[in-house]
């Protein structure tokens, strides 16, 4: 459902039960009972779309730090009134882990500086999380029909059609162009607690960034049996190196190690680190918030209705 396309998130997350099914060889009931399974657990919290950073002049960045232990809850909870924070992580231990989106290079530095100062570390990492470009212009239709998916990306497209005031033929098109452009993803709210008999982790690895591709198709053929997710990232200052997060299920610690071991021993890899998820903290209200300012606010859709009432 999330994939592993060269974007941080897939835009082909619309795509059917069946069409899932057909691709891993099971049954379309297996899959609808699985996913039922992963939300009833409440390892799948639920959905959020998420518009391309690239769309609304945006860049997104991930952070990560060590937060002396005293510090760690106090830090989060300031970390929640960050504007434009999206994400938080926790790992096992005291490293954290924040995504959040800025307009503009210079507000990006100092909100670095800032969580720096705020956890109290010595370093913060940074990487900027390379989005696909997004040359297409948005319509109102397209803003209001984003609106009306916000909460839940994979909505019938005959509710969306209701609520936005277009026909349904009308929405499968704009849909169809926004997927393709990438102007939008599905972002899940996923908490590794709730996993039963494994662990959710990620191998982070840096490398030279000329050698990037080659690496990576390496590394992913490596980690093939825990591998769901790829996390590409981009240098924050446009240096040499390249870094990128290979999330994995494994049985247990002893399969991360193994895991660390084939990412350490891969040819071109300079360093890697092993780390343990604890929590995600997908926070929803910030997401919505965006979505509300970005795409012109709760008043699109209503303002669409009267369009295509006036045009009827």
């Amino acid at each position: 459902m999330q994939g592993r396309a060269a974007s941080p998130l897939d835009p082909e997350f619309r795509r059917s039960f069946g069409a899932i099914a057909r691709t891993l060889g099971v049954g379309t009931d297996a899959v609808r009972s699985r996913v039922r399974r992963f939300h009833e657990s409440g390892f799948i919290a639920g959905w959020r779309t998420v518009v391309n950073p690239n769309l609304v002049g945006g860049q997104e960045y991930v952070i990560t730090l060590h937060v002396p232990a005293s510090g760690v809850e106090r830090f989060l909870d300031t970390a929640r009134l960050l504007p434009g924070t999206f994400m938080i992580t926790r790992f096992h231990g005291t490293l954290v882990g924040l995504i959040f989106r800025e307009y503009d290079e210079r507000s990006a530095r100092r909100r670095i500086e800032l969580i720096e100062k705020l956890a109290g570390a010595e370093r913060a990492y940074a990487s900027r999380i390379p989005f696909p470009p997004c040359p297409i212009v948005l319509i109102r239709t397209d803003r209001a029909i984003l609106q009306a998916l916000r909460r839940d990306p994979r909505r019938r497209i005959g509710d969306i059609a209701k609520e936005v005031g277009v026909n349904a033929r009308t929405v499968r098109r704009r849909l169809e162009r926004l997927s393709r452009e990438a102007a939008y993803f599905a972002l899940p709210s996923l908490h590794p607690r709730a996993l039963e008999g494994a662990l959710m982790a990620h191998v982070r690895v840096e490398y030279p960034a000329a050698r990037k591709r080659e690496i990576d198709e390496r590394l992913a053929a490596s980690l093939e049996p825990q591998l769901w997710h790829v996390f590409h990232l981009a240098s924050h200052d446009g240096g040499a190196t390249a870094f990128c997060i290979y999330n994995l299920v494994v049985p247990s610690v002893a399969g991360g190690r193994e895991a660390l071991r084939r990412a350490v021993e891969t040819p071109g890899v300079t360093a890697a680190w092993l780390e343990l998820y604890e929590d995600f903290e997908t926070l929803v209200d910030a997401i919505d918030e965006e979505m509300d300012r970005r795409l012109g606010g709760p008043l699109v859709a209503a303002e669409s209705r009267a369009v295509a009432a006036r045009v009827s």
